[in-house]
């Protein structure tokens, strides 16, 4: 099973993104997504699980965190994991955005993900995404796309 992880499109949804999204189960989107017109292209892919950036507005009817479970594991979703005030436990994966910078690390049983923007270069980024492979073995797999 794989699990496209995005974030921070703000209203742009790559032909790269798509071609690599269309190898997917499932996607989820960590936020600041743009408009309700990526939501449906993402849909068209697989089912999708997106929450609200702080730059989306409330039109889009997106929650500001999720708890989603998939083939036994439990994923935590948050568009700013700063905001929290209380860092999410006992999660199999915890996904955030915002940052527009890629960031993986491990805590206790936790796997912390940011997938990096995958939208608009914004700070000098590199633009980035991930793709999670639960197998036997769980594998993180980082792209960075070409433009």
């Amino acid at each position: 099973m794989k699990i496209g992880i995005i974030s921070d499109t703000h209203g742009i949804l790559k032909e790269e993104v798509i071609h690599t999204l269309s190898t997917c189960d499932y996607i989820f989107h960590a936020g600041d997504v743009g408009d309700q017109e990526i939501l449906r292209q993402l849909e068209s892919i697989a089912t999708t699980y997106a929450i609200q950036g702080n730059n989306d507005s409330d039109s889009l009817g997106l929650k500001e965190r999720l708890e989603i479970e998939i083939a036994g594991y439990q994923f935590y979703m948050v568009h700013d994991l700063k905001s929290e005030k209380i860092l999410p436990k006992g999660y199999d994966f915890v996904i955030s955005g915002h940052s527009h910078q890629f960031d993986l690390h491990y805590s206790s049983k936790t796997t912390w993900i940011n997938p990096g923007g995958c939208g608009k270069r914004r700070f000098g980024l590199p633009l980035t995404m991930v793709r999670l492979h639960l197998e036997e073995q769980v594998h993180i797999e980082l792209l960075t796309l070409s433009k």
